[in-house]
């Protein structure tokens, strides 16, 4: 197996979560996905890019979070119904993500 080969078999990172009972797991986002989160964050007012935190956490939730069956609990387009989870899940969820996600990416900065 070569060097593309092993590193395109990495397996992402994911932590289980209970919630009231309920099952969510975790992940660390694709390059793909982590582009496009980060994106969402800006947009250009002037010709210049503006930080534009509203629903950053539940973007962040949103990219990360699966059912047990591998599936995406929300989508983009679902983020109005997203924006009615308890402030306190989306709390929980968004600090595992955030773990997950963007400590990696400033530990990889640092190496």
């Amino acid at each position: 197996m070569n060097t593309r080969e092993k590193l395109l078999g990495l397996k992402l990172k994911q932590e289980v979560v209970q919630i009231e009972g309920i099952t969510v797991v975790v992940k660390e986002m694709l390059a793909g996905e982590a582009s496009v989160y980060e994106n969402s964050l800006y947009k250009m007012v002037n010709n210049k890019p503006i930080v534009q935190t509203k629903d950053a956490e539940i973007k962040l939730i949103m990219y990360s979070c699966y059912d047990e069956e591998d599936n995406k609990l929300f989508k983009i387009e679902d983020i109005e119904q997203a924006r009615l989870l308890p402030a306190t899940v989306v709390d929980r969820l968004y600090t595992i993500a955030k773990r997950m996600n963007v400590a990696n990416k400033e530990q990889a900065i640092k190496n």
